[in-house]
């Protein structure tokens, strides 16, 4: 996971007005930047595995690294989300969990993926339907990886959105979409005045009677 490739430090004696050699040394840290994050998200899945409990007495990976990297609690959900979704792991009894997009973790060894396009992929990729095969799920994945290694984020969430519905057409329906039987009802309740107070949900039948 350690680097030997350590750009030059920063100040640098750049010729004056040479925009390009400027940009290329921001692509350069900003990939190194995320290739480094990426070796973060590489350790908090190696702690998660080992027990972060038993290893730092914290109920969480998140409440861990909330406070390792003294960061707000979204953030550090965020963060550990997004290093579990990405990295191998083991449970408690040594059994082999595999991550949601093995092929987004990979790329963001790298430095290729930017933080958002990931959280993008991952969102799809956990959205994919049970029924998609093995296979499936892998070229769906290589292709938004492919697209976030070049495309803005919001590029990657519509091409995203084209994948579910291409694989998923029907979507995931929460309810179910077969009518349901209400049953008829009626109140009658006395008032203090001795007058009555009828109310009800009754059927046309039940009504109409």
């Amino acid at each position: 996971m350690t680097s030997t490739n350590i750009p030059k430090a920063f100040p640098l004696n750049l010729p004056e007005g040479d925009a390009e050699l400027l940009l290329d040394e921001l692509q350069t840290r900003l990939r190194e930047g995320r290739r480094l994050f990426a070796e973060v998200g590489q350790i908090l899945a190696e702690i998660e595995s080992r027990g972060v409990r038993d290893l730092y007495g914290y109920n969480s990976i998140a409440v861990f690294y909330e406070h390792a990297a003294r960061v707000p609690r979204a953030e550090a959900r965020k963060v550990t989300g997004r290093a579990l979704a990405l990295n191998a792991r083991r449970a408690r009894d040594g059994t082999s969990i595999n991550p949601i997009a093995p092929l987004t973790g990979t790329a963001a060894g790298t430095g290729a993926l930017a933080e958002a396009g990931i959280d993008r992929i991952v969102t799809v990729m956990k959205r994919l339907p049970e029924h998609v095969t093995a296979n499936a799920r892998l070229e769906a994945e290589k292709g938004l990886v492919e697209l976030a290694g070049v495309a803005r984020p919001r590029d990657v969430t519509v091409a995203g959105t084209e994948l579910l519905a291409r694989l998923d057409p029907d979507g995931n329906p929460k309810e179910d979409p077969s009518p349901k039987l209400q049953r008829s009802e009626f109140w009658l309740r006395q008032k203090r005045t001795g007058r009555w107070d009828m109310r009800g949900n009754l059927d046309p039948e039940t009504g109409a009677a």
